[in-house]
């Protein structure tokens, strides 16, 4: 399949024709699942990169196609109007030359204002099937800009646990290994070898150091036991004797699909990281509530606070990234703050 993808695109290049542009745009797309399924991940989000920035080229071409459209259209309407209007001034002459001069004055004095209204209601009638338009296109931005996000962060998810994986199974395992057979060669010498014990505390310190790494890309205390255990984890690791982490269930959470469990932890993380730097709180409470379908995440501090208007108007990068994860899983967040009184921050996403 890959090979029949990259022989097809020399024949797409005419980019002006809207068929062919979307078969290049499948033709990237395919080629990206393709190499995410051979954990080719670089060249995957290249040709994801490729199969959007057509994808967007596409919409605007269709957009422009819209609007040629839409002035064609009220070009004919306009035409249409105006010859209408032309025919009724025809009537009223020849009404004019028969009726009274009296009457014929009165009557075309309302004429005249009922065309006015009528050329009201048409521009406003226009003005809002623009802005139908309008919507319309901001809609197909949105949810392209949503795409954009969403495959990116599943990318750097898959990413973060290949590598981990291979962390924790291959590399930690060679440690193993070798620090083994260093005893061996330690018990069957007959002297006392200083260079050995080092190696040994070098080769450890090394295993920590890839143990925390792995931990820190994909923790495998949520891949193993679902995001609960793994908050509870959490709550127990960042915990301190300035800062308090504590976790209330209001009823038993599920497992829910992986790559489900790691965007909700990964929200949660970043929310308790954010409260670890900025917040000068000493208590912090995580509470997780599973009910009608859909996952409950609460977040309260009794930190300094801050001014929620001022920090969306300035657009932090934390404060995005949390809600472009939001976004993603079509959730809602709230946040609640004021300064001196604490934080406290709501999510409600759909899980099944």
């Amino acid at each position: 399949a890959e090979k029949n993808f990259i022989e097809a695109l020399p024949f797409l290049k005419d980019t002006t024709n809207l068929t062919i542009l979307n078969y290049k745009i499948n033709n990237y797309s395919n080629l990206s699942e393709i190499y995410k399924a051979k954990k080719e991940f670089e060249l995957s989000i290249i040709n994801l990169e490729n199969s959007i920035n057509l994808k967007n080229v596409w919409d605007k071409k269709k957009y422009n196609l819209s609007i040629t459209e839409i002035e064609e259209q009220y070009s004919q309407e306009k035409a249409v109007l105006i010859a209408e209007e032309k025919a009724e001034i025809m009537q009223l002459w020849l009404g004019i030359i028969i009726i009274l001069g009296a009457a014929a004055i009165i009557f075309g004095f309302i004429t005249v204002k009922n065309n006015k209204l009528k050329s009201r209601n048409l521009n406003l009638k226009m003005i809002k099937r623009d802005l139908e338009k309008s919507n319309e296109i901001k809609k197909i931005n949105n949810e392209n800009q949503l795409n954009l996000i969403s495959a990116a962060l599943d990318a750097r998810i898959e990413e973060r646990k290949y590598i981990a994986e291979v962390l924790h199974d291959s590399v930690s395992s060679l440690l193993s290994s070798a620090n083994m057979h260093l005893q061996v060669v330690k018990r069957k010498s007959e002297q006392e070898i200083e260079e050995l014990d080092k190696t040994t505390d070098i080769i450890k310190e090394a295993a920590n150091k890839i143990r925390t790494l792995s931990h820190k890309l994909t923790s495998t205390v949520l891949l193993k036991f679902g995001v609960s255990i793994a908050t509870q984890d959490l709550c127990d690791k960042y915990s301190n004797s300035e800062l308090s982490f504590d976790l209330q269930e209001e009823n038993k959470i599920p497992r829910f699909e992986e790559t489900l469990e790691i965007k909700f932890y990964n929200i949660i993380e970043e929310i308790t990281n954010n409260i670890i730097k900025h917040s000068q709180a000493t208590n912090a409470l995580i509470t997780l509530n599973y009910i009608n379908k859909k996952m409950n995440i609460t977040i309260a501090d009794n930190g300094i606070g801050f001014d929620v208007a001022a920090a969306e108007k300035k657009g932090g990068i934390g404060l995005n990234l949390i809600k472009s994860r939001v976004m993603v899983l079509n959730g809602n967040m709230q946040i609640t703050s004021s300064k001196e009184k604490g934080t406290k921050i709501h999510l409600v996403v759909p899980a099944n």
